[in-house]
């Protein structure tokens, strides 16, 4: 390395399977860039700290000890790390990124150790808060004085691990956070904050206040699990009229196991003539894991949201929120409501109404239910819907025909349906759906052959379904069906035909889980299903698995609207 790279200025090792870099890296004297992420280094050799050029290093996914001298390295900005845990990091007063900190109890890992690094921008994670002693110590830290710092997350242990005191947490909070709001907004030094994540504060019982950031424009609140109440109070401040949230587009608030209203507005009685806007520019809004939640005031959300696209709400078994103000967000493009027991009805006119609806998730709820109006209606959104799933109607005696009327629908998944009838004839009439997944519809035996009119089909998924014994014949005109997966279907033994299956053309996957009676029949070379798909084997994927296939219970909707852009880190990279 030594002899012919010494004018090498950047240096990328980004997961290859090292566990220790060579002495001759400090000899690398014009090293402005190193990157040795998700790799086995643990420890960096002493010549690291010769490195006086390095502006930045990448440490992702390592359990990175750093040699002494660190500190002389005076060109360094950017430190990019999953566990900093050095004291000579802290030395580094010019750093201007630092992404991680975790705090300890020791000199160099305590939060009071952030205060000097007064050119921070950008994001940073801040992960065992529960380690922080006291409020004098956290306000140690000077992050009301970072004001270049755009993203903030802060993370509790989840048990609290070693924490030094399991019921401070509100006083670690900065005063921002934890002060009732003032209309003026004159307690607030963040302004820059665009993104704020809260996870695992379980001691926190206090009334947090956020709507004052005027550039916040990403909240995520997770296993805040002894807050009963969201409330914004406000005080008398002299304006016209208040905005809160002014700029937040993704607000999503999970895991509240105590949470049992959220209030926008909570007016002072000098305040009742001021005008009040709340979340004026919301287009995601995803609440879930909140089974005490019952009220989740929406009379900003009905007035001011009309740009909001995407809702999902999961696992609020205790809403009894009136639905009918989310007939109110004529920009809504994706609406997921699951497993919301107490929501006894869903009014057909406002599901009408959601004329730029592309994506709909219903169920699994009203388990006593015989009819949903709002069924009947869907098919006035003809023009727009694209993605239709309904979950857990095994009271609902059949699909309305209305449905059929949906002629842009590309996605449909009927999920837990278990109606005296088989699927209805109608579904043929969908010629442009692509994508059909059906799952656990205890009393389909068959599959009707109007299916067999979905050309476009590219994507046909059936499990649990043990009323079927045998695909059928017509399978075969799905000319362009690209993948077919088929699990947990006990009783299943035969496919199509050869010529059949032969005439699948662009099928290119096959899946097979949980079906032994199939599972044996298509076994290689010598099942007798097994001519019928050999083929496959030359297009793609095929595979049979040995343990039994059980679909995991996710909604795409609500995993994709609930990822915020830092995914938390797991267990073992914060205690490597």
């Amino acid at each position: 390395m030594a002899s012919d790279l010494k004018s090498l200025r950047s240096l990328k090792l980004m997961g290859y399977k090292m566990k220790k870099l060579p002495i001759s890296l400090g000899k690398l004297k014009h090293l402005k860039y190193l990157d040795i992420s998700s790799t086995k280094v643990s420890v960096l050799p002493k010549s690291f700290s010769k490195l006086y050029h390095l502006q930045t290093s990448n440490f992702g996914y390592c359990c990175i000890s750093l040699p002494s001298g660190t500190a002389n390295l005076i060109s360094l900005r950017h430190v990019y790390s999953v566990h900093p845990r050095d004291i000579s990091i802290m030395q580094l007063t010019s750093l201007r990124t630092l992404t991680d900190f975790v705090v300890g109890t020791k000199k160099g890992s305590q939060i009071e150790d952030l205060g000097c690094l007064s050119q921070l921008r950008g994001k940073l994670m801040i992960f065992k808060l529960q380690h922080v002693r006291s409020k004098l110590e956290a306000s140690k830290a000077n992050l009301k004085e970072k004001t270049k710092l755009h993203q903030l997350a802060l993370y509790w242990s989840r048990r609290h691990v070693g924490a030094v005191n399991n019921n401070n947490d509100e006083e670690r909070f900065p005063s921002w956070m934890g002060n009732d709001v003032n209309s003026s907004g004159s307690s607030f030094l963040l302004y820059n904050m665009v993104e704020l994540l809260l996870i695992n504060c379980n001691e926190c019982t206090c009334t947090l206040s956020f709507g004052l950031l005027p550039s916040l424009k990403v909240l995520y609140i997770e296993r805040m699990e002894n807050v009963r109440r969201m409330v914004h109070k406000l005080q008398p401040g002299g304006a016209e009229s208040i905005r809160l949230f002014l700029a937040l587009k993704t607000l999503t608030v999970c895991h509240m196991k105590r949470l049992e209203e959220w209030v926008e507005v909570v007016e002072d009685a000098t305040t009742g003539g001021q005008g009040v806007v709340v979340f004026p520019c919301l287009k995601k809004l995803l609440i879930y894991e909140c089974p005490l939640l019952k009220t989740w005031s929406m009379g900003g959300f009905s007035s001011h949201h009309k740009r909001s696209e995407r809702l999902g709400i999961d696992s609020c078994t205790n809403l009894i929120s009136n639905p009918e103000d989310i007939g109110k967000l004529h920009s809504l493009n994706v609406l997921s409501i699951m497993d919301c027991k107490n929501l006894r009805s869903i009014p057909g006119e406002w599901l009408a109404s959601l004329t730029c609806l592309k994506r709909l998730h219903l169920g699994p709820f009203w388990s006593e239910l015989e009819d949903f109006p709002g069924l009947t209606s869907l098919h006035q959104l003809h023009a727009s819907l694209e993605e239709l799933a309904l979950y857990g109607w095994d009271k609902l005696e059949s699909l309305p025909h209305q449905l059929q009327h949906l002629t842009t629908l590309k996605e449909l998944k009927l999920w837990d349906f278990n109606g005296p009838e088989a699927l209805p004839e109608w579904l043929g009439d969908l010629s442009c759906l692509h994508r059909l997944h059906i799952r656990n519809c205890s009393n389909l035996t068959h599959l009707p052959h109007q299916l067999r009119h979905l050309i476009a089909l590219k994507e046909l998924c059936l499990s649990d379904l043990n009323g079927l014994d045998a695909l059928p014949e017509w399978l075969g005109y799905l000319s362009s069906l690209y993948r077919l997966e088929i699990g947990n279907c006990s009783n299943l033994t035969h496919l199509p035909s050869i010529e059949a299956m032969r005439r699948l053309f662009n099928l290119q996957h096959l899946g097979i889980w949980g079906s032994p009676k199939l599972k044996k029949r298509c076994a290689k070379k010598r099942g007798p299903e097994w001519s019928k798909i050999s083929h496959i084997l030359k297009l793609g994927k095929f595979g049979f698995e040995d343990e039994q296939w059980i679909p995991t219970r996710t909604f795409p909707i609500v995993e994709e609207m609930g990822k915020a852009k830092w995914t938390p880190p797991t267990l073992d990279m914060l205690t490597c």
